[in-house]
């Protein structure tokens, strides 16, 4: 919008001015100059959108604001003292109009580094399904008597459920939803105390709640029932890695691998354990050695991408993510990834549409929304400055014209 305002002004102030006396003809010029003030002073007053954030943060900004709007109602309230009253614009102007000082035009990234989720790669933990493919479907199925069915299947269900809920305002019921889904497997354990992927599960629905301390006590409580289960092993693993206990964590993977099972996902948690041990070069090659086992691994892709962004290679991060969508396009989290990207290389108007694609796909995204603000209130304050270095050329060029012609 205020790039359209922009053109507006200059369309004002190039309008060629009709012959007539000195005096009409410059009444006319300040006319027109006072209509495009006035046009800029509604933008301001009035700004709407997802620019609103400049003009209404309550920051020192206010004070700018504040001083350009009672030197332009000068200039527009009373002519007589119009000069003076450029003057003082163009001064306020030379002193305060600086990009950082001034809208906070400057994107300080440890402020919203938070929001920027390359922070950590991503972690897969999957329950033990027993080989069922659908539970709801199972569940319909089953006798009225089989208690342990009923209620693991149950387990698995709202455990589903509790994944699909997304958003920072949903995360209440993601986190009632797994209580709802350990409790449900806290059943099935009672009625089959010997079923070690009972015990998995509440480990892994304690991970998800962030408890690594009650996980790790029912996946160790699922080795002792099953000493060889690879999920448990490997899970056991990443609580470890989660944890910071690189020895016990290697020892899991290191069982996990003569197992044979689990490989992709084993590269993946072994990518993760070098990512955290600040050696990318190795996380990098065992992100690859996943993709050779499942070419369509987003999890790879994804820390592939994380890695080389925290070695500042982002052509390379922009190749793994772009990738996916090759085979997914669907995926809320490649094009808010594709927007940090170029968030962070100041592509802000590329991040932009990156960010609009990904609340178009999810949208109760709430990070992809605070991006998309970000970056969105930086073009506007980028188009403002434009407009008011414009103002500045405009009045400079007004004050020769005028001084020349006096002469």
């Amino acid at each position: 919008m205020l790039l359209c305002i922009g053109l507006l002004f200059l369309l004002q102030w190039c309008t060629p001015i009709l012959p007539g006396n000195r005096a009409d003809r410059e009444e006319q010029a300040l006319l027109s100059k006072v209509d495009s003030l006035t046009r800029l002073l509604t933008v301001i007053r009035q700004q709407t959108g997802r620019g609103n954030a400049i003009f209404n943060d309550g920051s020192a900004n206010s004070e700018f604001n504040i001083t350009l709007i009672d030197s332009l109602e000068l200039v527009i309230s009373d002519m007589a003292t119009e000069q003076k009253a450029w003057q003082e614009i163009a001064s306020f102007f030379d002193k305060n109009v600086q990009p950082v000082a001034y809208l906070d035009t400057t994107i300080s990234l440890p402020e919203v580094k938070g929001f920027f989720d390359f922070d950590d790669p991503i972690v897969i933990m999957k329950l033990d399904a027993r080989g069922i493919q659908n539970p709801a479907a199972e569940l319909v199925k089953l006798p009225p008597n089989d208690r342990f069915e009923r209620h693991f299947l149950t387990g698995m269900m709202m455990f589903d459920s509790a994944l699909a809920y997304g958003g920072q305002r949903q995360h209440n019921k993601m986190a009632h939803t797994l209580q709802q889904s350990k409790q449900a497997f806290k059943e099935a354990s009672v009625a089959n105390p010997v079923s070690h992927q009972s015990y998995h599960n509440i480990g892994i629905v304690h991970c998800y709640l962030g408890d690594y301390f009650n996980a790790q006590y029912n996946i160790r409580k699922a080795l002792e029932l099953s000493p060889e289960h690879t999920l448990s092993q490997l899970n056991l693993g990443i609580i470890f890695t989660e944890r910071r206990r690189w020895e016990q964590a290697l020892e899991q993977f290191e069982l996990v691998r003569r197992s044979g099972k689990e490989v992709d996902d084993l590269y993946l948690a072994l990518g993760n354990y070098f990512y955290y041990r600040d050696n990318p070069e190795e996380a990098l090659r065992h992100y690859k050695a996943a993709l050779q086992h499942n070419s369509h691994f987003k999890a790879a892709f994804i820390n592939r991408a994380n890695t080389f962004v925290r070695l500042k290679q982002m052509d390379k991060a922009k190749q793994e993510l772009t990738a996916v969508l090759e085979f997914d396009q669907l995926d809320s989290r490649i094009p808010y990834y594709l927007g940090i990207i170029s968030h962070l290389e100041e592509d802000f108007d590329r991040a932009e549409q990156y960010y609009d694609r990904a609340v178009e796909l999810n949208e109760t995204f709430a990070f992809a929304y605070f991006n998309r603000a970000v970056v969105t209130r930086r073009i506007v304050a980028d188009r403002l400055n434009n407009d008011v270095n414009r103002i500045k050329h405009d009045l400079a060029r007004y004050y020769d014209l005028k001084t020349l012609k006096e002469h």
